[in-house]
């Protein structure tokens, strides 16, 4: 009898277990999707035409690639304010630097239809919507 009761204790704990995993792993194949799909909005470069790449403004200047704010920052309520460029001499590797109302995050955009997101510097003062880069 406690040899039973034990043998249904490690199998509810490993049911437990196993569906907790499943659950992970869903969250992370969702994720993985909704990355892909974001990262597909722009499938190939877009020209900017009469005042339009896509549908964002633009100026002689074509959308290579986009990342929504919300893969920079897990953070909903932060707003980008500001975004530079930076090449790296010695290697020739590009870098857009943007602003954010709490940080300043690292994208690399070497190769531009492909840009990755290499990382963010928080504030070390308050949230500001103007954070010059």
């Amino acid at each position: 009898d406690k040899k039973d009761k034990k043998d249904r204790n490690k199998k509810d704990k490993k049911d437990k277990k196993d569906k907790k995993d499943k659950k992970q792993n869903d969250g992370k194949k969702d994720k993985e999707s909704d990355d892909k799909l974001r990262r597909a909005q722009v499938a190939a470069s877009i020209p900017c035409i009469n005042g339009l790449a896509d549908n964002y403004p633009c100026e002689n200047v074509d959308l290579h690639s986009f990342i929504p704010l919300s893969e920079l920052t897990p953070n909903d309520s932060i707003n980008g304010n500001d975004i530079w460029g930076w090449t790296h001499g010695p290697s020739g590797r590009e870098f857009a630097l943007m602003g954010l109302t709490d940080s300043t995050v690292f994208v690399e955009i070497t190769n531009p239809t492909d840009p990755q997101y290499v990382g963010f510097l928080f504030s070390h003062t308050t949230c500001s919507s103007w954070r010059d880069v």
